[in-house]
Formats: structure tokens, C-alpha cells, sequence
């Protein structure tokens, strides 16, 4: 209906939700509504197993695809500061991209994207910049 695809969307282009596509607020929709029916009605029987079995393969899936795009990315941005000698700009980048890994939740991602910020952009951090590569392999520790 015209009215509920128009909030939809609305709900989109706010960002204020974590849904990137109308698509996406409309399973999480789906999957909320059949939780609510099945808490009315328990003893229906529940296909929720199933759907959470895949909402957490699609979700990792997002995960390592977020994580792919980040880095192939912030090594382009990086590349181009360097190409352009502008080293305390690719160096100010890493280092706030350092800030929102560390507030990451702790756990499997965050000490991912620490290791792959390590290896890949180690070298070019000092002791000067925010948080130094050395920081945070001493939080791994």
C-alpha cells in the first residue's frame, strides 16, 4: 500500500535504524510479526529456528562484506593522501578509523579489525597520531 511503502522509506533514508534497504525493514517486520504470533500462539509450530539460522549467515555475510569494503577502501583513500605527499592526512584517517575500532564492541571483529589495521597500515603510525599500532598490539597482549 502506497502509505505503509512511503514510511518504509522514510524509515530508510532517516538512518536513524540499522536498515540499509526498504527490503531489510521489511523482513525485520516479517520476522518481528511472526515472533508476536507465536508468543500469542505457542502452540503453532515455528518456522523461527529456520529464519534465524539464515538471518545469522546473511549477517556474518554482511559483516566480512563491510569488513572487505572498509579496508579496500581506506587503503585507496590512504594511497591517494601518500601519492599526493599529504602523510599527516593518510596518517589523521588511520588514526580516527583507529577511534571507532576501538569502540567497537570487544570481541572476534573488533580484534580483527585491529590485526588487519596493524598489518596493513602499521608502519605508517606514530607514537604522535592517536592511538599508535603499538597500542593497540599491547591491548591484544
Amino acid at each position: 500500500m502506497p502509505g505503509e511503502r512511503r514510511q518504509v522509506s522514510e524509515i530508510v533514508s532517516s538512518k536513524r535504524f540499522p536498515f540499509r534497504t526498504e527490503g531489510d525493514v521489511v523482513r525485520w517486520s516479517i520476522w518481528r510479526g511472526i515472533r508476536e504470533l507465536e508468543r500469542l500462539e505457542p502452540y503453532l509450530p515455528s518456522v523461527t529456528a529456520q529464519v534465524d539460522a539464515v538471518m545469522e549467515v546473511l549477517r556474518q555475510e554482511e559483516f566480512q562484506q563491510d569488513f572487505q569494503k572498509l579496508f579496500d577502501r581506506l587503503s585507496n583513500v590512504v594511497s591517494q593522501h601518500m601519492g599526493q605527499g599529504a602523510t599527516g592526512e593518510a596518517r589523521r584517517t588511520l588514526a580516527m578509523v583507529i577511534a571507532h575500532v576501538e569502540r567497537m564492541p570487544s570481541g572476534y571483529w573488533q580484534e580483527r579489525y585491529k590485526k588487519e589495521l596493524r598489518d596493513k597500515f602499521g608502519h605508517m603510525m606514530d607514537e604522535g597520531v592517536g592511538m599508535s599500532m603499538r597500542d593497540m598490539a599491547r591491548d591484544e597482549g
